[in-house]
């Protein structure tokens, strides 16, 4: 079940930042349980999307938080059946549960073409961050940051 992560692990360790590695491993096997039988447009297991998402945000230096998002950013969206922000919340902290929800994109609005998508979500996931306290300043980077780098990365794009 681990396939896939050992790539990730290894940009952590290699970083030599201190990471919690046992809940970035429980945000990894969480999203990967939850994402289960999903498969992206190329046939590749679904989790092999946020798990490139989470080694952007290892790669740019982002914290256990940031990373735990990244892994968990399509679960409530995609799997809402079985997990919700007040679940995520509850196992990983309101950081991650905050980062999950600016992460999580727009549906069931219509938009004129991909990118106007890619800026609408942009514009959400930084909206929660600003209206936040000040603590919740790295957040706002944090989501602003991945935002862009999906947006300029299209082999990161679930499509």
């Amino acid at each position: 079940m681990n396939n896939g992560i050992e790539k990730l692990l290894f940009i952590l360790e290699k970083s030599g930042k201190n990471y919690d590695l046992i809940k970035i491993r429980q945000a990894y096997l969480t999203a990967a349980e939850l994402h289960e039988g999903q498969f992206r447009n190329s046939g590749e297991a679904y989790i092999s999307h946020p798990i490139a998402v989470a080694e952007i945000a290892a790669g740019l230096g982002l914290d256990t938080d940031s990373i735990c998002a990244a892994l968990l950013h399509d679960t409530v969206e995609d799997c809402a059946e079985k997990v919700n922000l007040d679940e995520i919340k509850r196992r990983f902290g309101p950081v991650v549960a905050e980062l999950v929800d600016g992460l999580t994109k727009l549906v069931n609005i219509p938009f004129a073409d991909k990118e106007e998508k890619a800026w609408k979500t942009c514009e959400k996931c930084c909206l929660p961050c600003r209206a936040t306290s000040a603590s919740f300043s790295s957040s706002f980077v944090t989501v602003c940051t991945i935002c862009v780098h999906l947006m300029q990365s299209p082999s990161t794009s679930a499509e």
